[in-house]
């Protein structure tokens, strides 16, 4: 993923894998103050990367880190079923920066959005590509479960493998708008 240009406070940008109990593991790219604050230090307008897994209505991070617009990013995601164990690991530039090892389970449905968690306005179009996803077995329909946010263009989502070996080469997601209603809900 290619960090965009900065927007108002309040966004999280992420690709996700459901697991078993519908539980996330996900990559958050944030610029929300209570994420900046509380995993990379920082309460101004800046981007923060962190591997972070939600467990029914609690999450579970990583310490993050500060990246500029224009940064790759490469996310991981491994499971090991010996162990029930699934390491997520952002890497920036080539750089680890945050990784996190909890109880894990095998993927079943690729997911991509955008979050909003302020009157953010305008979002940036950004960009995932070279996805590469390696399941344990052979499943040929595994295309068939990309939750892709609204909008989000796929280029392709294929196997050559018979399905063990998934290959997406973008997903854009174009810019948009994260507004809130009276209530609060954004």
């Amino acid at each position: 993923m290619t960090v965009p240009a900065l927007t108002t406070q309040g966004l999280l940008l992420w690709p996700g894998l459901y697991i078993e109990n519908n539980d996330l593991v996900q990559t958050l790219l944030v610029n929300d103050p209570a994420y900046l604050s509380s995993y990379c230090g920082t309460s101004e307008n800046s981007w923060c990367v962190l591997a972070y897994q939600l467990e029914g209505s609690t999450g579970d991070a990583a310490q993050g880190a500060l990246v500029s617009p224009g940064d790759q990013i490469v996310i991981e995601y491994d499971y090991d079923s010996s162990s029930g164990m699934t390491t997520q690991t952002a890497s920036v530039n080539g750089n680890t920066v945050s990784s996190v090892t909890q109880p894990g389970a095998l993927g079943y449905r690729f997911a991509d959005t955008i979050e909003c968690h302020a009157n953010v306005g305008a979002t940036p179009e950004h960009t995932y590509t070279d996805t590469t996803i390696t399941l344990a077995g052979s499943n040929p329909s595994f295309n068939a479960n990309l939750n892709a946010a609204d909008g989000a263009t796929p280029t392709s989502f294929s196997s050559t493998d018979g399905g063990t070996t998934w290959y997406i080469q973008t997903i854009t997601l174009p810019a948009s708008t994260c507004e809130c209603n009276a209530t609060g809900n954004c």
